[in-house]
Order: structure tokens, then sequence, then C-alpha cells
């Protein structure tokens, strides 16, 4: 719930990225697994332009929570903050 936690602060007032869910308590819905992920970003700004990125790519081309949190976890442990132009392209068909 930590992770969670941090990552609903840095966002609460962020508008347009409905998906993950944040009106909602944390631990009540699978997407506030989305927000642990990001969450676990140590950067408030990484944290903020992942979940607008994630909920503009989602608008487009429609992902499961669990094939985000694998996006989510590879840019994480592969330090792939650079590259959050690609959200979504190329992660869900490379196995890591």
């Amino acid at each position: 719930m930590y992770y969670c936690s941090v990552a609903f602060e840095v966002l609460e007032n962020l508008e347009n990225i409905g998906y993950l869910g944040l009106g909602l308590e944390p631990g009540k819905d699978m997407k506030n697994s989305l927000l642990t992920e990001l969450g676990r970003f140590e950067d408030s700004e990484i944290i903020k332009t992942l979940a607008i990125s994630l909920c503009e790519e989602q608008r487009k081309k429609k992902h499961t929570v669990k094939e985000w949190i694998k996006i989510l976890r590879a840019i994480r442990l592969n330090n792939l903050g650079n590259h959050l132009n690609n959200l979504g392209n190329g992660f869900l068909n490379n196995e890591t």
C-alpha cells in the first residue's frame, strides 16, 4: 500500500488520468496495482509522465492491467526512462 499511496499523492490533482482509478480508495480495485507500480519510481516527474503517457496510450490501444504492470516494471528495472515516447510499444512482445 505504501507505493500506491506515493503515486496517489503525486497524481491526485492531475487531469485525464481516469484510467488509473484515482477516485477509488487504495486497495479497492485491481487498477490500484498500477498505482503501486508507478509509486515505485523515485522521481515524481517520472511518475506523472508515465501516468499521462499510459492513459493516452490506453485510449489508443487497449492493454490489460497486467500488461501495463509488465511495461512499467520493464521501464523501471531496465532504467528505460528515456524511452517514454515508446510506452507500450515493443515491451509486450519482448519477454524479459
